[in-house]
């Protein structure tokens, strides 16, 4: 495998030091030791281990039933319920963590997704978010073979939903900083937000893995931060 060929797959999502870099990003802000958790969208539970590893006590709820299988099987110390996260069994003010990681644009109503984590979260207490930023150059939900997907995500609204009705697919809400300070705002106090760059695993050449990743944190710190691949935002309970 050539250098460039194993650089392209470090930067995927589903790597475990992808998911341990967003934990990382959250723990400052939150001390996840005898923290109630609750992982919004949880899929196949790839967040929750790292969850329990920092001594969290975790649930997960996701409407997609293979994906609860799998994290069932995956996580035996975690408690996991099947609904959609627009109408969450749980009470009022039961949960101490709350953790939607890229699963907000794919909810049909985000805002009463919102408005239901504030009713289960405690006074004071944390939300984090990571989410599609629309400035990022490629467009990560519409895959079509051969269709050019650069800058898809910088079109109108309107004109990427007619995009994805063309090529009959789902269609995926994308944000901006501004528009999703705007949804939270209304329940949150907003501690932080920003655009985060993809972290990528560890290479074999470990002298070119550390350079890439002083880049990508000295780029987080200037203004080509707005062509990040998500949205990190941070809110705490009124």
């Amino acid at each position: 495998m050539t250098f460039f060929e194993e650089l392209l797959r470090a930067r995927k999502r589903n790597s475990p030091s992808f998911h341990k870099s967003r934990i990382n990003l959250i723990q400052n802000y939150v001390n996840l030791k005898n923290t109630l958790v609750l992982d919004i969208g949880c899929g196949k539970g790839e967040y929750d281990n790292l969850f329990i590893e920092n001594k969290a006590i975790v649930m997960g709820c996701d409407i997609y039933i293979p994906g609860i299988i799998i994290a069932n099987k995956r996580n035996n110390n975690v408690h996991y319920i099947i609904t959609d996260a627009m109408n969450l069994p749980l009470r009022n003010y039961s949960i101490e963590f709350i953790f939607i990681n890229e699963v907000l644009e794919h909810i049909k109503d985000d805002d009463k997704c919102i408005k239901e984590s504030y009713r289960v979260l405690k006074e004071n207490k944390i939300i984090a978010i990571f989410a599609p930023n629309k400035f990022f150059p490629w467009e990560t939900h519409l895959r079509i073979k051969k269709f050019p997907s650069l800058f898809l995500s910088f079109l109108p609204i309107n004109f990427r939903k007619i995009i994805f009705k063309i090529f009959k697919q789902k269609y995926i809400s994308i944000y901006t900083r501004k528009t999703l300070y705007e949804k939270l705002k209304k329940y949150y106090n907003i501690i932080n937000y920003h655009e985060i760059f993809p972290r990528i695993r560890q290479l074999s050449n470990k002298k070119y893995y550390y350079k890439i990743k002083k880049m990508i944190e000295k780029l987080e710190k200037t203004h080509l931060k707005i062509f990040g691949i998500s949205i990190f935002i941070i809110g705490q309970k009124r």
